[in-house]
């Protein structure tokens, strides 16, 4: 027996279900009739306040409406019904619209042949018309009286219509196999659709193949970015050991001139060991697949061809690769640009590293060393 506490809860918890039946009917109906595809992928066709009355129909539970549809997945299971925020599974046939129906009640069936003429629609109409009649004859055999000539005329008619009935039946049984042998035999794909796949997997391999190949570019020439960017700091190092000598040399006396001499000797052969870097102030420039060097406001760069700095930001319209370099020069905390080539773009990059790099067509990364 139910205490008190439990009896004051119960109106609080009919209420609840309700609630939510009112919000998932209102999301469905009442423009929800019609085919759709489940998340699940199954399809299936909403009536709004259409529902058979089924007595035997089996409660589940399910917090949504598709929830509930989805449970109807065996053979015997011709429909699922949503009323009220309560889920029933139905073995009943929709065979049309349903007088009495109440408000609030959708009924979710997998049938699509409700308009259809193919043989599958026929042969179920026809199968569900037997049924029909077949229970009409029997319910019409059970009250007839032995004896009595109109029933005695009733029974052979009933009879009659009971064997036609069975043949009915069986030619639409025979219907029925013959329309699930033709969809078993029903294959999907064609030998078009299996030549542009094929296609596609070659191009697939072919561009996979490309790519390892750039890929090992870029390695070769990261490698080589590095071999430069060595040898560059090698040159500094001698150049400030120069400068430093001769500092030191004219400080002392004349009688260290022939030292002095020898120190601008050595600091002219430096400046040539470095006659790799441009050496026209300004010409900043670009060829495809190369490495240039300029000298642009004082400043040595280093111009890499078809290559993007990884997640660069904010960049700035209507500049050309010169300009684009001139505004990092202004800057004392840029240390290279991007500049893409067909847009007209220029990014300025305050961090860098050699491995934020990757080869990218129409991009051009230019390197502030100094």
């Amino acid at each position: 027996m139910l205490g008190p506490p439990i009896l004051l809860l119960l109106p609080f918890l009919a209420y609840v279900p309700y609630v939510m039946g009112d919000r998932e009917y209102d999301r469905i109906c009442p423009t929800g009739d019609g085919l759709v595809t489940l998340p699940s992928g199954n399809k299936i066709r909403y009536l709004c306040d259409d529902c058979l009355i089924d007595p035997a129909a089996q409660s589940r539970f399910a917090e949504t409406i598709e929830q509930c549809a989805d449970f109807c997945n065996t053979e015997d299971c011709k429909a699922t019904m949503w009323s009220s925020g309560n889920c029933f599974l139905s073995k009943l046939t929709y065979t049309g619209p349903s007088t009495g129906s109440t408000k609030g009640c959708i009924w979710m069936t997998s049938q699509t042949c409700f308009d259809s003429k193919d043989d599958c629609t026929t042969c179920l109409h026809d199968k569900e018309e037997c049924e029909r009649q077949k229970r009409k004859c029997e319910d019409a055999l059970a009250i007839c009286k032995p004896g009595d000539d109109e029933c005695e005329k009733k029974a052979r008619k009933c009879r009659n219509d009971l064997n036609t009935c069975e043949d009915e039946k069986n030619e639409a049984k025979k219907k029925e196999r013959k329309c699930q042998d033709a969809l078993a035999s029903c294959k999907p794909g064609d030998d078009e659709c299996e030549k542009k796949a094929r296609k596609c997997r070659n191009d697939l391999d072919t561009c996979e193949d490309e790519r390892s190949k750039v890929e090992k570019k870029e390695r070769r020439c990261q490698s080589d970015l590095l071999d430069c960017q060595d040898g560059r700091t090698e040159a500094e190092r001698k150049e400030r050991k120069c400068q430093g000598d001769l500092n030191d040399s004219r400080s002392k006396a004349g009688d260290l001139q022939q030292s002095v001499d020898q120190c601008a000797d050595a600091l002219d052969k430096c400046k040539k060991s470095e006659s790799s870097w441009g050496t026209t102030e300004g010409e900043i420039k670009c060829k495809s697949g190369s490495l240039t060097t300029a000298t642009l406001n004082g400043n040595k760069w280093l111009t890499l061809c078809g290559f993007i700095i990884n997640d660069v930001k904010g960049g700035v319209q209507g500049l050309n690769l010169k300009q684009c370099v001139e505004s990092c020069s202004q800057d004392d905390k840029c240390r290279a640009i991007t500049y893409d080539d067909h847009g007209g773009v220029c990014y300025l990059a305050r961090k860098f590293k050699t491995g934020d790099m990757r080869y990218s067509n129409y991009y051009h990364t230019v390197l502030r060393l100094t």
